[in-house]
């Protein structure tokens, strides 16, 4: 793995503005999901660093109890290299240890749906964590 899961809370003040500098940049101003609630949600907001860089490279928002319907977030210049798998992942096994049972609606809203396709597959990969209990 070269990413691990922090709530947001957790976050130093280094991480929580290197975040919110990517977020700001031109090739994401159009992205939907976590990034237009990063700065709003006080609860179910997560980060995902990467543990070499020490930098969030990814975002996620999965709040509930029991039943959740997640969204996440990649950073562009991490698109593409598998750091979607390792977040699902790690999303996944996280709630399924704060006991969340159930996966509801997972939104799809890519810019311009460029990254419907890898999006979707995302989801689908998610899901099966929680078909298996």
């Amino acid at each position: 793995m070269r990413l691990i899961l922090v709530k947001k809370s957790a976050l130093s003040k280094d991480q929580a503005e290197y975040l919110s500098t990517r977020i700001d940049q031109p090739e994401h101003r159009q992205d939907m999901g976590p990034p237009r609630i990063w700065n709003v949600y006080p609860f179910g907001l997560f980060a995902f660093i990467h543990i070499e860089q020490n930098i969030p490279v990814a975002i996620a928002e999965a709040s509930g109890t029991d039943f959740v319907s997640p969204g996440w977030w990649i950073d562009s210049a991490y698109r593409g290299q598998g750091y979607g798998n390792e977040l699902v992942d790690l999303l996944a096994e996280h709630l399924k240890a704060c006991g969340v049972k159930h996966v509801g609606l997972i939104p799809i809203q890519t810019n311009q749906r460029q990254c419907d396709l890898q999006s979707e597959k995302l989801a689908q990969r998610f899901r099966r964590h929680f078909e298996a209990q």
